[in-house]
């Protein structure tokens, strides 16, 4: 498996930091939230972010996880991923969604059914992978429900190879199709071994529908969230599990399929929630209901070899990329992180 870092709700100059030790340490990859507004606190843009630790770094990955066409037009996000392609050596991917209603709805955008969200989101890869592929000599057309193309192009060659393209979603049926037949890899979000390897299917399913070449579906990255905090303090460890409690209330669907309900007056789900939503201020209030069963299946909490563990298993699950997200209070988690737990995977791969 491969072992990324997630950055996220500190600051720019922190984040740059972080991304250049992250690479020193040894992940494979790091992963940028991009909100406008959340509940977590500061919230950078990642596309410049990464442009700034393309130029300090030479192996490491870099994905947002992941950017909306809503905000984004495809045509745009080709283009700026062609360039974060070209300065980082090929170690852009394109990590793309259908979107939240925090991040548009305050800010005057059209937050539109989810049908309709998907279906832009499928026509935004396609029109990427066209652009991509695209010269002046060679322009491309595209005539879709939500975008099109008339003999476009972008004018930055592809050299290091044709970006991977990673579709958020969070287990909805019509974007984990949308992952598999267009997408190249999938970014889920909190999950059990077993609720992954579900909605894994889903996607691998559609894919083999649409007649993906077997190899493409091998290759297809299964990245999950995961929440992690490595110590023996059982305050911290309590502190991790509370924060996947409420993340898991405003998710819904694993809950569900792990047999579980959301209380009754926590509202609209994650993508259809606003931050100020009365629901979503509740979710607090009510996270005691979650049972610690559900929860420690979700986590990766606690010693070194329970860490491992965990991440192995989703690695049975069939996830190809830990997305690790540290939780605890301590400074130094990424380094300790590194010296007793990734370390045990590089040398597993060498």
């Amino acid at each position: 498996m491969k072992l990324g870092a997630i950055i996220d709700d500190i600051s720019p100059m922190d984040s740059l930091e972080r991304g250049i030790k992250a690479e020193k340490l040894g992940f494979d990859s790091l992963w940028f939230s991009d909100h406008l507004m959340d509940t977590g606190g500061i919230r950078i843009d990642p596309w410049t972010t990464m442009g700034a630790i393309s130029a300090s770094t030479k192996k490491i990955e870099m994905c947002p996880a992941v950017s909306d066409v809503q905000r984004i037009h495809p045509a745009k996000m080709a283009h700026m991923v062609a360039t974060l392609s070209d300065l980082s050596d090929g170690r852009t991917l394109c990590g793309i969604g259908a979107g939240e209603a925090m991040n548009l709805v305050p800010f005057g955008i059209e937050f539109g059914a989810p049908k309709e969200r998907v279906e832009r989101l499928g026509e935004a890869i396609q029109i990427a992978k066209l652009l991509w592929s695209s010269s002046s000599k060679s322009p491309v057309s595209f005539q879709g429900k939500y975008f099109s193309l008339d003999g476009a192009w972008l004018d930055i060659p592809i050299t290091s190879g044709v970006p991977r393209v990673i579709v958020g979603a969070l287990g909805g049926k019509m974007a984990l199709e949308v992952a598999g037949k267009f997408g190249d890899g999938w970014v889920s979000w909190l999950n059990s071994a077993d609720t992954f390897r579900k909605k894994l299917d889903t996607a691998k399913n559609a894919a083999r529908s649409l007649g993906r070449s077997e190899k493409s579906i091998q290759d297809f990255r299964a990245c999950i969230w995961v929440y992690t905090v490595l110590t023996s303090d059982t305050t911290q460890i309590r502190k991790a599990m509370n924060r996947a409690k409420r993340g898991l209330l405003a998710e819904g669907q694993t809950l569900k399929m792990m047999g579980f309900h959301r209380p009754e007056g926590l509202g609209k789900t994650y993508q259809n929630m606003l931050v100020s939503d009365e629901g979503a201020m509740k979710i607090p209030s009510v996270q005691d209901s979650v049972p610690d069963e559900f929860v420690e299946q979700v986590v990766a909490a606690g010693s070194a070899s329970e860490i491992i563990e965990r991440i192995e298993e989703f690695g049975k699950a069939g996830a190809t990329d830990a997305m690790i997200h540290f939780v605890g209070d301590d400074k130094n988690q990424m380094e300790d992180f590194a010296q007793k737990v990734l370390r045990n995977f590089n040398s597993k791969d060498k």
